[in-house]
């Protein structure tokens, strides 16, 4: 014999079946939003790989001027010739008896 469903078990279905549809929303939801953070995460990180790139090419280029400031420094100091000529040059400075001469673009 197979029991008469009655109207207590029919209603406790139908609570049932509403308590999983509300769950159901409830974890839609919730799984809508860990997406969207998930979505901004990943962003943010390729973001930030992006300028991470960039600033080890700002550091290299910042060190291999670095290296040339310190080669041009060493040689400031150690070669009298070389220190005569970037005075001349950068100072327009003459030794006894030249004559700096200066020619300038005309401006239009």
């Amino acid at each position: 014999m197979t029991p008469v469903p009655t109207r207590k078990t029919q209603g406790s279905d139908l609570w049932l079946k509403a308590l999983f549809g509300v769950l159901g929303l409830a974890f839609t939801f919730i799984a809508f939003f860990f997406m969207q953070e998930l979505s901004d995460a990943q962003r943010d990180l390729a973001n930030g790989r992006r300028r991470q790139g960039s600033l080890e090419n700002k550091r290299a280029a910042l060190r291999h001027e670095k290296a040339n400031k310190e080669a041009y420094l060493v040689r400031i100091q150690n070669d009298v010739e070389f220190f005569r000529l970037e005075a001349r040059q950068r100072l327009a400075l003459a030794r006894p008896g030249e004559i700096i001469v200066r020619v300038e673009q005309a401006r239009p």
